[in-house]
């Protein structure tokens, strides 16, 4: 149990810690790479309003320093390493007035360099992206500029913030989980140790019970023999026996405790098929007939003892708490390699509230169940029966449906 809570701790917070890397990483990348396509387009602005005024078709120009006094960003700076403007001018008439290109440095001779140009100004945009371009385009006097910057040199540096975000956000993520694992321990081992003091309680408690009810039994039966029959012995040993079994099944649930259990190739088939035959009887004596569905066959690794114990909870619990004279039924398939076992009989309504509570020690809804006849039982059965389960690394659950409880188990089929 506490491995699973371990396991739920360490999974919400590494959750918590990826959604966290993932998304500061996207508002990290996202942000410099618009600020650095931001400072692009305005160089390309200022490159444009030079052009119109001086009528340089030349891609050298010194761009204005920035509000500050400082200079503009080397990486958009004309001469810059890997960083040039091209332009071309398309006049009135649509043809291409002007060219400003250098095919040595953008890898495009003068005719592609104006096909793409025709292209860009066909774009609902006067800014934005293409291919590996960044583009600003400007109409004045039915004259049409069209400013391209090669975007390499900004998609290398993108790729190399992404790179060394990755490496060292995956450095702290490892470091981050480490600590989770060192946090879930810290805190899930309070629990632990207070769980064990309890269970080592109930153990001992259990134990040193078993001697006194024995003398009680013993004193009980011998003085039955001087005395005859009486209803207050009758009351005695009725008690005694509600305390052994109380103090058998609490002595059960310590023994599970021990994570250790036989993993042996048990026969689920012939286990159930046992149990329903051992309860015939039970329920022919108290009007509930059973039905049963068995498929031959199915393995399952365990401890058969402890099954044998599961099977006898779960007909016990139906037989008690089923509607008079209907019919308790078992059914055992295998289902996507899971071994499915189901028993389920007629019951008197059952909240989902208590339904979910039906598996917690010492819980009991008697009343809402048998039309308020208490039953002698503890509130235990279920609660063994779940630890017997997911000792076998399988689930249960409980559900009240049209009328009808029903219990399903799960196991991994050997």
């Amino acid at each position: 149990m506490y491995k699973k809570l371990k396991r739920k701790i360490v999974a919400a917070m590494s959750l918590s810690l990826l959604t966290l890397f993932i998304g500061t990483l996207a508002v990290i990348f996202l942000t410099s790479y618009r600020d650095m396509l931001s400072a692009d387009r305005d160089m390309m602005a200022l490159y444009a309003q030079a052009y119109w005024e001086n009528g340089n078709p030349s891609g050298v120009f010194d761009p204005p320093p920035n509000a500050d006094g400082g200079q503009p960003p080397q990486h958009i700076a004309p001469g810059g390493s890997g960083s040039q403007f091209y332009s071309v001018e398309i006049d009135k008439a649509g043809k291409i007035a002007a060219i400003n290109n250098e095919p040595h440095r953008s890898g495009l001779d003068d005719e592609t360099m104006a096909g793409m140009a025709r292209e860009l100004t066909a774009h609902a945009r006067p800014d934005g992206v293409w291919e590996a371009w960044v583009y600003h385009t400007e109409t004045r006097d039915g004259r049409t500029l069209v400013v391209m910057l090669d975007n390499t040199l900004v998609s290398e540096s993108a790729s190399a913030l992404l790179k060394n975000t990755l490496r060292y956000g995956s450095v702290m993520v490892l470091v981050l989980l480490s600590l989770s694992l060192w946090s879930a321990r810290r805190m899930v081992r309070p629990l632990e140790e207070n769980d064990a003091r309890q269970r080592r309680f109930i153990a001992d408690a259990s134990h040193e019970l078993k001697t006194p009810i024995a003398v009680i039994d013993t004193n009980a039966v011998l003085l039955r023999k001087d005395v005859g029959e009486s209803r207050w012995l009758d009351n005695i040993e009725a008690e005694n026996r509600r305390m052994g079994t109380l103090v058998g099944q609490m002595l059960m649930l310590s023994r599970l405790d021990k994570p250790a259990i036989a993993h042996e190739t048990q026969d689920l088939s012939r286990i159930v098929e046992g149990a329903a035959l051992a309860f015939e009887g039970v329920g022919y004596e108290k009007g509930h007939a059973l039905k049963v569905e068995i498929e031959e066959s199915i393995a399952i690794e365990g401890d058969g003892e402890r099954l044998k114990s599961l099977m006898s909870i779960l007909l016990d619990n139906a037989m008690e708490y089923a509607l008079e004279n209907a019919p308790v039924s078992i059914r055992l398939k295998k289902e996507r390699g899971y071994a499915a076992l189901r028993v389920s009989n007629p019951s008197a309504a059952i909240s989902d509230t208590q339904t979910a509570r039906l598996f917690e020690r010492f819980y009991r809804v008697d009343e809402a169940r048998n039309g308020g006849t208490v039953k002698q039982h503890y509130g235990l059965g279920l609660s063994i029966a779940r630890e017997i389960v997911e000792a076998h690394k399988g689930s249960i659950r409980a559900e009240y449906v049209n009328g009808c409880f029903t219990v399903d188990v799960s196991f991994p089929a050997a």
